[in-house]
This record gives C-alpha cells, sequence and structure tokens, in this order.
C-alpha cells in the first residue's frame, strides 16, 4: 500500500527527518533521504506490528492533498512511501 510521507529536508549539516501521517509513531532521520526512506519503512512494520496487537485497526494512507494542509507540517516536502501490508491482514482478522 502506498502512504504518504512528510520529508523534512536536511542538509550537509542536519539529517532529513521523514514521518508517515497515518502510522502513530513512524518517523526517523537519516544522513540521506535513501537511509530515512530505508528506516522509515523498517519502523512502519514494527508500528503495524505494535497496533495489531493492541487490537487497533490498520491505518489507510490519506491523501497528500489532504496533509498538506495541516499545521505541522507545514514546509514539508512529500513522496510516497510503499508497505507492504498483506502480512498483517490476517493477523488482523485473527485479533478480531
Amino acid at each position: 500500500m502506498q502512504y504518504p510521507v512528510a520529508i523534512e529536508w536536511g542538509d550537509d549539516n542536519v539529517a532529513t527527518g521523514i514521518v508517515i501521517p497515518d502510522i502513530p509513531g513512524t518517523h526517523t532521520a537519516g544522513d540521506s533521504v535513501e537511509a530515512a526512506y530505508a528506516a522509515v519503512v523498517e519502523i512502519a512494520h514494527i508500528q503495524l506490528e505494535a497496533l495489531l496487537a493492541l487490537d487497533k485497526e490498520l491505518p489507510l494512507p490519506s491523501r497528500i492533498e489532504k496533509l498538506k494542509g495541516l499545521p505541522e507540517f507545514a514546509g514539508y516536502g512529500w513522496g510516497i512511501v510503499e508497505i507492504d501490508i498483506t502480512p498483517y491482514l490476517g493477523k488482523q482478522a485473527a485479533h478480531r
């Protein structure tokens, strides 16, 4: 599933930060945008497992246009990250 990501661009002295707004707790930073993307995918899987353990619904992606208007993301860039949620679909049904 494709989730929008908010990107806080870094430079030579500051890491690039990435947040997946739709998956609570999914935020990270890296020395490059590629490193940050790789880390945020790993964290997304950890957070999805945690949500299921708490009997929470798997979050669906929002539209970037909706998220761009939120004040907490003013000045951020936007992109998309692919998160394979199929491993969690059976687990979600089992938790219900």
